[in-house]
């Protein structure tokens, strides 16, 4: 959802579990309310007043007329003829030549324009007006609207330094109420960047200015932005706690439109938590009062609760006046008919639901045809198709056609990277129509029998995975053409919650007041290495190994190939342990294929001579920070140490190694084309909001050579290598979150590029202990293992030698023996080809 509070400038992102909504544009600036008398009269004086100064020569004037009539026009919904008198004020002012009166003019204009791209050169004439006027207050509010708008296109990196003068413009006027708006948008720009640390630490100081300014309605909107924040941490709790705390003050600010989006907000909450007999309550009550701008969605969500709490007739008819109710948005009657095909589903009319899903799907296909690709709340449109995905594999599943659900799954995760490499205009791929033909190949739906037959070439079984909101699919797929399909009960936010707590960038839970120590990781943060807290582990085992056990082959070491989706993209399936505490790794070689597609293309990137091929070695280089909202990114002592140990297994005159400053980005491009192994010993920065923008940290190049020393996922796309294998000695090298464009990860990326086979890490991993598991990767496999066992054999040794204590590393407090927790030893994966 989302919410613009009256006499907020900031917009704040709320979350459903479910869908995001928009509402209404704030009043900012507008002087008339219907308190203030008869809205009526004055709408008359207004228009009266703008006919008369038309007659008169008085530019100034009519352009102050018609911005007051415009904020009129707009508080009594007049939306269109508010646009109008902006147009007329604008024109007005252009005329008068006022420069402050030109910035206010612009930026009422700019708030009732249809899009951001069109807001953007009225807003940036807005502060170079301002500027010239030379009033601090104006500047700051045209420099807060202008971050806002730049936030609004998915530009984050400019929206930073907009919103960073504004703030210290309003600090300079002693304005916090004014400077903590422009916290919580700074906020927003960290949490869309992933930096939700920092987003914290924004809103929760936007919070304490506003409670310093003593100004109800901007409290509660800030009390709402750090909620939506430990919601998007998965810390329900606190999120609750929040919201309880904006709905105790909510009364206050005389806005129950604000007190019943609160409540809704909250049911969100406690959706997201499984408490759905409070979060039906709740939207009960909101329901029940009117007020609310957003009927169709909140009979939406009391379907889902109903559903949940197995009152299917209560649901279906919540959800048939979701439908009656969304009116003519494509995007909110999609939810509907979506929340209207689960309520048939549970009553048993898989036809009603079927056609129901159909329907929804076919609204969201339209609503893609006209997104911008680089518009940041595209990444918000996804969350709707996959809801839609996952209700049409559900259906599927529950009638029995657990193939065709399978291929279902398939199509959406195809149709993800399609999305993505539409958006790219420059992509080259190397020589003409390579690229096209490599997007066709990738991006072709796998079917059941693609799948069937990778695994009889691979000898291996399939382990295909898709999460919905209530459930985790899995079909296991063996090479003798045998699909089993199973559906294991379990919200998405319990998944996504056990996944964050095996992430080793914070310490395990478990582990009581040990104190950690920190060692550094070659992403941009530190890892707390501490024991082994097995919990989450085997919750996952039970949930995504244990139901399909009994499928899987019975041989010590057989190959196992995993598809996943969403938040199973950060799990190393390595590390799943069973009840006895075994490791999966300790029964199965692994890799992975983020669809079943990418096997069919990778099958013709193999190289056979690769083991005797040329390497490029690339190791800690001499970095800088991409920009002010990364963090600095510290030297890799242990980088170095492993491209030299890996340097001894091959002959000198087949590598290559740049190391430090070395590294630049221009020698390193020029290293890749005929090298059959690329070898990244480096930080990644793996961008969630803006995939292409993901990127690998190296050298800038020499004075006067091209290249600032990011080589980014963009870049990479646009490559055309030769490479057998790829390995990323970095953090996060795998990762990336499914947005609206679809996952953008180097793995992807290098696969499209032309490699085969990519080692990468699913989350940060340590600099030391990697510089020891990496060496014995290659050892085996240039020793003839194939690939998946080669890194199976590297892990095991890693793991018996930090079970034996021998496993150390150098930290402030001296040397600290490493215990086996899988943040050590199971961090790499490997992806495409196995052998």
């Amino acid at each position: 959802m989302m919410w613009r509070a009256a006499a907020a400038a900031a917009v704040l992102l709320v979350v459903s579990p479910l869908v995001v909504a928009t509402a209404p544009r704030p009043q900012t600036g507008t002087a008339a309310t219907a308190a203030d008398g008869d809205l009526a009269a004055r709408l008359a004086a207004g228009r009266a007043a703008l006919a008369t100064l038309s007659t008169q020569d008085d530019p100034l004037a009519l352009s102050r007329a018609a911005r007051r009539l415009s904020e009129l026009e707009e508080t009594a919904g007049n939306r269109t003829a508010a646009f109008a008198a902006a147009g007329r004020a604008r024109a007005a002012a252009m005329a008068a030549g006022d420069p402050a009166e030109q910035a206010r003019a612009a930026m009422r204009w700019a708030w009732l324009a249809p899009s951001g791209a069109a807001r953007l050169p009225a807003l940036e004439s807005a502060v170079a007006w301002a500027r010239a006027a030379g009033g601090a207050e104006l500047l700051a509010l045209a420099q807060h609207r202008l971050g806002d708008n730049y936030f609004n296109v998915g530009n984050l990196e400019a929206a930073l330094p907009a919103l960073e003068e504004a703030e210290g413009l309003y600090r300079d006027l002693a304005l916090p109420d004014d400077r903590g708006r422009v916290f919580n948008s700074l906020g927003r720009v960290y949490r869309a960047h992933g930096r939700l640390d920092e987003a914290l630490r924004l809103q929760l100081a936007a919070l304490a200015l506003h409670e310093q300014a003593g100004e109800p309605l901007s409290v509660v909107q800030s009390l709402n932005a750090v909620s939506a924040v430990y919601q998007r941490l998965q810390d329900y709790p606190n999120a609750r706690a929040y919201l309880d705390r904006a709905l105790a003050l909510v009364h206050t600010t005389g806005s129950p439109g604000a007190e019943d989006f609160l409540r809704a907000n909250l049911a969100a909450v406690l959706s997201d938590a499984g408490e759905y007999a409070r979060a039906a309550a709740i939207l009960e009550t909101v329901i029940a009062r009117g007020r609310d701008n957003f009927i169709s969605l909140r009979y939406g969500q009391l379907a889902f609760a109903y559903s949940h709490l197995g009152r299917a007739a209560d649901a279906l008819a919540a959800a048939e006046r979701s439908v009656a109710t969304c009116g003519e948005e494509t995007d909110t009657c999609a939810n509907a008919f979506m929340f209207r095909a689960d309520a048939l589903r549970a009553t048993g009319d898989l036809a009603a639901a079927r056609r129901d899903v159909d329907t929804a799907l076919a609204g969201l296909d339209r609503i893609r045809a006209g997104l911008v690709p680089t518009d940041y709340f595209k990444q918000n449109f996804y969350d709707l198709y996959r809801r839609g995905i996952s209700t049409a594999v559900a259906l599927n599943v529950q009638d029995g056609h657990g193939r065709r659900a399978l291929e279902i799954a398939e199509g959406a995760r195809s149709r993800a990277l399609l999305d993505l490499l539409s958006s790219r205009t420059s992509l080259t791929g190397g020589p003409a129509g390579s690229r096209t033909l490599r997007q066709q190949q990738l991006t072709e739906p796998s079917t059941v029998d693609h799948l069937v037959a990778a695994a009889r070439r691979l000898h291996s079984t399939v382990l295909s995975y898709w999460v919905a909101d209530d459930a985790v699919f899995i079909w296991v797929v063996t090479p003798q053409g045998e699909v089993h399909t199973e559906r294991v009960e379990v919200l998405r936010s319990t998944l996504t919650a056990l996944v964050m707590a095996t992430a080793p960038a914070a310490p395990p839970a478990g582990t009581g007041g040990e104190r950690p120590v920190t060692i550094v990781t070659r992403g941009d943060r530190r890892l707390a290495a501490q024991g082994a807290a097995p919990t989450a582990w085997r919750a996952l085992h039970r949930l995504l190994i244990a139901p399909v056990r009994a499928r899987l082959p019975r041989a010590p070491g057989a190959l196992l190939t995993i598809v996943t989706n969403g938040p199973l993209q950060q799990v190393s399936f390595a590390a799943l342990q069973d009840a006895r505490g075994r490791y999966l790794l300790e029964d199965y070689a692994l890799h992975y294929a983020s669809a079943g597609a990418l096997l069919r293309f990778t099958d013709a990137r193999r190289h056979a001579a690769a083991r005797s091929g040329a390497m490029l070695l690339v190791s800690d280089p001499v970095t800088a920070p991409l920009s002010k909202l990364d963090r600095p990114l510290p030297r890799l002592a242990g980088a170095r140490s492993e491209a030299l140990a890996i340097a001894r297994l091959v002959p000198a005159a087949r590598v290559a190694a740049l190391t430090g400053g070395a590294a630049g980005e221009t020698a390193v491009r020029s290293g890749m084309a005929d090298k059959a192994v690329l070898h990244f010993a480096t930080h990644a920065v793996v961008r969630d909001d803006e995939p292409f923008s993901s990127y690998l940290a190296l050298a800038p190049s020499a004075a006067g050579a091209a290249g600032d020393g990011f080589l980014r996922a963009e870049d990479i796309y646009d490559l055309d290598l030769r490479a057998d294998l790829v390995v990323l000695s970095a953090c996060r090298s795998a990762d990336g979150s499914v947005a609206g464009d679809g996952v953008a990860t180097f793995a992807r990326a290098f696969v499209f590029a032309g490699a085969a086979s990519i080692v990468a890490s699913v989350w940060d991993v340590a600099d030391q202990p990697t510089s020891r598991l990496l060496p014995d990767f290659y050892r085996a496999w240039l020793g003839g293992a194939s690939k998946a066992r080669a890194l199976r054999r590297a892990q095991l040794t890693l793991l018996a030698d930090l079970r034996a204590g021998r496993v150390r590393v150098a930290t402030p407090i001296g040397p600290v023996p490493l215990a086996e927790h899988p943040a050590f030893w199971a961090g790499f994966a490997l992806f495409g080809e196995p052998e």
